[in-house]
């Protein structure tokens, strides 16, 4: 909706207003609708969103814009840039105008669990065009539920620090009430700050202490289930079961999920007898593939190692330690201990998964496509 339509200010003819496109998910226009409406009626809620796109100032009001159409030139082509159709097209997500000046001109690609496409490659080609020639700053920025974003984009923001910064806004007037809404549903749809207390001497002493611990990486797996590049692996074949365990040494909490002829797991394991907390992947196939040590890529090889010093050889009959499954078939684990790296960093641990995760599938299908294309030799 446009910052000039006479219903801007309405946040249901906001979210009334969005129209659904190709490969965008619902909730992504829900919440930048609603973004655009909190930026727009909240001064302090304004005021933590600049501070994080390096700290820029806006003393001023603002013109917020979403869905804003820009032609998508083609070399030699010079049309007018209205009624522009669909397939000649591009939209800004979101888009912030000084409403007095031109210091700066904002354009926001959100995304909630969608990946990228070549919307930043477009943004900032449009961002160099007449239109935008008068602006001092032009800035691209980012917004994921990631802890790292895309090197095109010039700021990045992850949706848990608009969430604490909404359910920051204080007063009992009806725009801060709507801020604080909007902040609990963030934290519904998994898009709120992660937290996961730090390890010390009684989480090993007290058995007790480790629940709460547990379920707060619960949050982290959770969240894990909801990141594109894992889910596409996951909706393969089933929905994946999240489980606890308990032995006398050992906690574990995981997902695990099956794409048969392999499956994954990904979760915690921690040790009360040795005093370290694990997070791992692993990877299971049917039948025979110890020899795929050798094509294990640079990414899983030091975490794959890392299994064999914190493993016993007796206890786990698995690739590590050139050993089949009891039922004859093949399982690689990927280690990392929490340490003073990972300790009390959920997005760094979560990102630490995502990463393995991917890694391990990739690896699972060179295998697969080996194994076939030596049947077929």
């Amino acid at each position: 909706m446009r910052s000039t339509h006479p219903q801007a200010n309405n946040l249901l003819s906001r979210l009334f207003s969005y129209t659904p496109r190709k490969g965008r998910e619902p909730i992504e226009d829900f919440c930048t609708e609603t973004l655009a409406w909190c930026l727009d009626n909240s001064a302090d809620f304004r005021k933590s969103f600049f501070a994080f796109i390096g700290k820029l100032e806006c003393g001023g009001e603002i013109e917020v814009d979403t869905q804003k159409t820009y032609e998508i030139e083609e070399e030699g082509e010079d049309e007018s840039k209205e009624n522009i159709p669909e397939s000649s097209a591009g939209r800004f997500d979101l888009r912030i105008l000084p409403r007095t000046g031109k210091e700066f001109v904002i354009v926001v690609e959100s995304k909630v669990w969608s990946k990228f496409s070549d919307q930043l490659e477009r943004y900032r080609k449009e961002l160099k065009t007449f239109d935008y020639n008068e602006y001092h700053k032009k800035i691209l920025v980012t917004l994921t539920p990631h802890a790292i974003g895309p090197a095109e984009s010039d700021f990045h923001v992850q949706w848990s620090r608009i969430t604490t910064a909404l359910s920051q806004v204080a007063g009992d007037s009806l725009p801060q009430q709507i801020c604080r809404q909007f902040a609990d549903f963030l934290k519904e749809k998994g898009l709120g700050p992660m937290t996961l207390r730090k390890l010390d001497e009684e989480l090993f002493e007290h058995s007790d202490r480790v629940l709460p611990y547990l379920a707060e990486f619960g949050t982290i797996l959770m969240a894990l289930r909801k990141d594109p590049d894992v889910a596409s692996i996951m909706k393969r074949n089933r929905q994946p079961f999240l489980e606890f365990e308990k032995t006398k040494q050992l906690s574990w909490w995981y997902i695990w999920w099956s794409n048969h002829p392999h499956w994954f797991g990904a979760g915690i394991i921690f040790d009360h007898l040795d005093k370290k907390v694990l997070m791992y992947s692993d990877l299971s196939l049917t039948g025979n593939f110890l020899p795929g040590v050798e094509r294990l890529p640079t990414i899983l090889r030091g975490r794959f190692d890392m299994a064999k010093q914190h493993f016993r050889r007796k206890d786990w009959p698995i690739a590590n330690f050139n050993e089949l499954n009891p039922d004859g078939n093949t399982s690689f684990f990927f280690i990392q201990q929490i340490d003073s790296d990972y300790d009390g960093k959920p997005d760094k641990i979560c990102d630490w998964l995502r990463s393995t995760i991917c890694a391990a599938d990739a690896f699972a299908k060179d295998l697969l496509n080996q194994k076939t294309s030596d049947k077929h030799d």
